[in-house]
């Protein structure tokens, strides 16, 4: 009798071991013992549960264009098939005499003379075999569960962090090259004043490029800013679950950038028709309406009062302000001298904080570790049925917004602290130059100038104020000497 030989595995990893080298053999010898002759060999690397099985139909085409019939040789039942699916066709070609199978293994031999209590044991062979792969997809399904409960990434980590292995388990880090410049997107994208096709073209600008080296497009920044992986939530078949791997950003900035995204947040301002430099700085004392700056007879700025029913404006020239303006600007200049040791306090006092930082930081990681145990040990214990699923539910999503909380915190205070002195250095340096530069330079900066030394100017009747910003205030006031070190 003709035979053909069918060997089996299931990966490619399987194929580069002796698994095929091992089952041919012995379908060789076993052939060899029944006097069969071997007209052909199909090797399979697939899965016998998934798709349609393209190899699989192949060998049975072959098995069907035979004259006579032919004995397909498997070492195991488990080897042709997994599960019952396959069975029609196979009983099909066996009842009209094409077929007859042979498990080396099993020592069961099925042909169309095959009787009840053969065909039972066959179906039992199979039913085991589906068992096996049923039991495997249980362990696989719990092991998933049990990896989404405790927070850990399954799948690519998005544009900012790495996947890596720590200690045997898969995690995701923080980019050190990547991972500030998807911060800068989310919070340039925060305030409101750039589109997502600006923001792509500033991501290229700053060398952020997507795995591949290529720049990212505005489809691809979109999924960027949609997802909620960056803020401590991982998106799985539609549901959303807080992970365990540091967070880039704060829910807060996350949020604000999708109600700019879906249109809800307006912060559309209108195209002046001249721009002006104290254009939406100035404000009655009392009602908090804006006066709208104009020329008058084409060389003197006057501020226009709003319609108001509780307060009485009127006209007034913007010279005071200017005033005001230019005595403040020379009051921020203290010399180099100066400037050098409020710098040096400055950053003794930044180094202590970045120690504290720190400190903070360690604490807040030891009790984060601690929670990720308790997690591992409740999962342990639903899984040992010590606890009912409602009882598990609650506690994890407890531990869960703790953890939330915690990293939110450790984000915040990260962020807080590495800017916070930096941004008091600048401030010192941009005082130094703030006056030179208002006097010489063009309209916008300017008025950058302007927003960084003051908050709004005041109209109280036709007296006008101005508000000075922290911590320039303190620096005409006294003279940093009391809180700026130096």
């Amino acid at each position: 009798m003709h035979a053909v030989l069918l060997a089996r595995v299931s990966s490619k990893e399987q194929e580069d071991g002796h698994s095929l080298v091992a089952q041919l053999d012995r379908l060789h010898a076993y052939c060899l013992r029944k006097n069969l002759d071997i007209i052909q060999e199909f090797t399979l690397v697939e899965s016998s549960t998934r798709g349609e099985r393209p190899e699989f139909q192949k060998m049975i085409a072959y098995i069907k264009k035979q004259s006579g019939k032919v004995a397909l040789v498997c070492d195991k039942v488990d080897r042709l098939q997994r599960s019952f699916r396959e069975v029609p066709i196979l009983e099909q070609l066996r009842k009209s005499d094409k077929l007859a199978l042979h498990f080396v293994s099993e020592n069961q031999i099925l042909d169309s003379g095959a009787n009840n209590s053969q065909i039972m044991a066959y179906q039992i062979f199979v039913m085991m075999a589906e068992n096996y792969t049923n039991c495997i997809s249980d362990n696989v399904k719990r092991s998933f569960e049990k990896k989404i409960r405790e927070g850990t990434i399954l799948t690519c980590a998005p544009i900012g962090y790495l996947n890596t292995t720590i200690n045997g388990v898969r995690t995701a880090i923080i980019d050190p090259e990547r991972g500030h410049k998807v911060r800068m997107l989310f919070e340039n994208y925060a305030t409101g004043n750039i589109s997502i096709r600006q923001l792509a073209d500033y991501a290229t600008e700053i060398g952020l490029k997507t795995r591949r080296n290529k720049p990212i497009s505005p489809s691809q920044m979109h999924l960027i800013l949609c997802n909620p992986f960056y803020y401590g939530e991982m998106k799985i078949k539609g549901k959303l679950y807080p992970h365990c791997h540091d967070r880039l950003i704060t829910k807060e900035i996350f949020d604000l950038c999708d109600k700019i995204r879906s249109g809800k947040y307006n912060n559309v301002s209108r195209k002046k028709k001249k721009d002006m430099l104290l254009s939406g700085f100035v404000h009655c004392v009392h009602c908090g309406k804006s006066y709208s700056p104009y020329l008058a007879k084409g060389r003197y700025v006057f501020l226009k009062p709003p319609k108001s029913d509780t307060c009485r404006h009127y006209h007034v020239s913007a010279a005071p302000f200017m005033k005001q303006i230019n005595e403040i600007l020379p009051a921020l200049y203290f010399g180099p001298s100066r400037s050098g040791q409020m710098i040096k306090g400055l950053q003794e006092k930044q180094t202590k904080a970045i120690l504290k930082k720190d400190r903070y930081i360690a604490t807040q990681n030891e009790t984060l570790s601690k929670l990720a145990i308790k997690k591992s040990r409740l999962t342990e214990l639903y899984l040992d049925q010590g606890i009912s699923r409602d009882e598990y539910d609650t506690i994890i999503n407890d531990i869960s917004k703790q953890q939330q909380e915690i990293r939110d915190q450790m984000v915040r205070t990260d962020d807080r602290i590495g800017t916070f002195y930096a941004n008091l250095i600048k401030c010192v340096k941009i005082a130094e130059i703030s006056h030179f530069l208002f006097k010489s330079s063009n309209f916008c900066l300017k008025r950058l100038i302007l927003k960084l030394i003051s908050s709004n100017l005041f109209l109280d009747n036709k007296n006008a104020s101005l508000s000075i910003r922290y911590p320039f205030i303190d620096m005409v006031q006294k003279g940093c000497r009391q809180i700026w070190g130096g």
